[in-house]
Protein backbone atom coordinates (compact mmCIF):
# COMPACT_ATOMS: atom_id res chain seq x y z
CA UNK A 1 0.00 0.00 0.00
CA UNK A 2 0.98 3.71 0.15
CA UNK A 3 2.71 5.62 2.95
CA UNK A 4 2.91 9.65 3.77
CA UNK A 5 0.37 10.54 0.31
CA UNK A 6 1.90 13.30 -1.90
CA UNK A 7 -0.24 16.60 -0.49
CA UNK A 8 -0.42 19.56 -2.65
CA UNK A 9 -2.72 22.88 -2.22
CA UNK A 10 -5.72 22.59 -4.69
CA UNK A 11 -4.55 25.99 -5.86
CA UNK A 12 -1.18 24.25 -7.14
CA UNK A 13 -3.80 22.08 -9.22
CA UNK A 14 -4.64 24.87 -10.87
CA UNK A 15 -1.78 25.74 -12.00
CA UNK A 16 0.06 22.15 -12.74
CA UNK A 17 -2.90 19.91 -13.73
CA UNK A 18 -1.10 18.04 -16.34
CA UNK A 19 2.44 16.77 -13.66
CA UNK A 20 -0.35 16.40 -10.61
CA UNK A 21 -2.47 13.95 -12.99
CA UNK A 22 0.71 12.13 -14.27
CA UNK A 23 1.33 11.50 -10.77
CA UNK A 24 -1.71 9.63 -10.04
CA UNK A 25 -0.03 6.86 -11.52
CA UNK A 26 2.37 6.23 -8.59
CA UNK A 27 0.16 7.06 -6.05
CA UNK A 28 -3.38 9.22 -4.40
CA UNK A 29 -2.64 12.70 -3.98
CA UNK A 30 -3.91 14.69 -1.14
CA UNK A 31 -5.35 18.24 -2.09
CA UNK A 32 -5.53 20.88 0.66
CA UNK A 33 -7.28 24.03 0.88
CA UNK A 34 -6.37 26.76 3.79
CA UNK A 35 -3.74 24.00 5.01
CA UNK A 36 -6.28 21.62 6.11
CA UNK A 37 -6.74 18.12 3.75
CA UNK A 38 -9.63 18.78 1.51
CA UNK A 39 -9.98 15.70 -0.73
CA UNK A 40 -7.73 12.56 -1.88
CA UNK A 41 -7.30 12.22 -6.04
CA UNK A 42 -6.91 8.85 -7.38
CA UNK A 43 -5.99 7.18 -10.82
CA UNK A 44 -9.58 5.61 -12.25
CA UNK A 45 -7.49 2.17 -12.48
CA UNK A 46 -6.75 2.33 -8.50
CA UNK A 47 -10.51 3.78 -7.41
CA UNK A 48 -11.94 0.90 -9.34
CA UNK A 49 -9.55 -1.99 -7.82
CA UNK A 50 -10.50 -0.18 -4.33
CA UNK A 51 -13.96 -0.54 -5.26
CA UNK A 52 -13.59 -4.13 -6.80
CA UNK A 53 -12.17 -5.26 -3.45
CA UNK A 54 -14.50 -3.51 -0.86
CA UNK A 55 -17.23 -5.21 -2.98
CA UNK A 56 -15.54 -8.65 -2.35
CA UNK A 57 -15.11 -7.98 1.26
CA UNK A 58 -18.54 -6.92 1.44
CA UNK A 59 -20.16 -9.95 -0.56
CA UNK A 60 -17.98 -12.97 1.37
CA UNK A 61 -18.67 -11.40 4.99
CA UNK A 62 -15.66 -9.84 5.48
CA UNK A 63 -17.23 -6.56 5.93
CA UNK A 64 -19.93 -5.96 9.03
CA UNK A 65 -20.51 -2.23 8.49
CA UNK A 66 -23.88 -1.29 8.64
CA UNK A 67 -25.72 2.03 6.91
CA UNK A 68 -25.73 3.43 10.83
CA UNK A 69 -22.13 2.94 11.57
CA UNK A 70 -21.08 4.48 8.27
CA UNK A 71 -23.28 7.69 9.60
CA UNK A 72 -21.96 7.23 13.14
CA UNK A 73 -18.39 7.27 11.61
CA UNK A 74 -18.96 10.41 9.25
CA UNK A 75 -20.40 12.23 12.24
CA UNK A 76 -17.50 11.65 14.62
CA UNK A 77 -15.02 12.52 11.54
CA UNK A 78 -16.62 15.94 11.09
Amino acid sequence: MYGVLPTIPISELRTKQPEVIDGLRQSPIVLTRQGHSAGVIVHPRTWNYMVEVYTKAQQAGLLDIEESQLVELEMEMA
